[in-house]
């Protein structure tokens, strides 16, 4: 089994305090407009056992943890969606993007960029799956020389930057791996949505 360098779980741990800060946001203002959009994520994904599978995430209408964030004292905008499994499946699946600024256009993925209180950040995308009841976690490889291979990284591309209670959309691809194998998947035409909740001065 290929050993993973820690810093494969960073983008991760950062997301899992983004979606903390989102919690706390909805529950201390009251909704708008936003809550009764739908987040949406579709991509295809290539290898470690799937073959041109269409993978579609749908945040429920108003979810806490399906939205989109320009976190504005770092500077970057964090988009977050999963999906409200039903008691019938066997768990739930989520993703994460993350980005610099808050404008349209395409940015390298892997490419780090300086936020306002000098902290690093990467534009940057990953996913958890769940299969026969296990949670598998697919991101960016960071075990070489402990940054990301911007030759096979991919692109994120942000389409559409609405204000407040409108969305983000745009498209991303690029090359991850199975954080714990190692195993390497292509992910093509993916394409996310997110309405834009609140900025956050994080």
């Amino acid at each position: 089994m290929k050993k993973i360098s820690i810093k494969a779980a960073l983008p991760v741990l950062c997301m899992l305090l983004i979606a903390d800060a989102c919690k706390k946001t909805n529950n201390n203002s009251s909704s708008g407009s936003a809550s009764d959009d739908q987040a949406t994520i579709v991509f295809t994904i290539d290898g470690d056992s799937y073959q041109n599978k269409t993978i579609s995430i749908q945040g429920a209408k108003g979810s806490a943890n399906s939205k989109g964030i320009y976190f504005s004292g770092s500077d970057f905008t964090g988009i977050q969606v999963s999906d409200e499994a039903a008691a019938s499946s066997n768990g739930k699946t989520s993703f994460f993007l993350y980005f610099d600024g808050k404008n349209t256009g395409s940015q390298q993925c892997g490419a780090s960029f300086k936020n306002q209180d000098g902290a690093q950040t990467i534009v940057n995308f990953g996913f958890t799956l769940y299969v026969d009841g296990d949670a598998v976690d697919y991101g960016f490889d960071y075990s070489a020389a402990g940054s990301v291979n911007s030759e096979t990284a991919g692109l994120v591309t942000i389409k559409n930057y609405g204000e407040v209670n409108k969305s983000i959309d745009g498209d991303f691809s690029g090359t991850l791996i199975n954080t714990t194998t190692g195993e390497k998947v292509k992910i093509t035409a993916g394409h996310f949505h997110a309405p834009r909740h609140k900025d956050i001065p994080l």
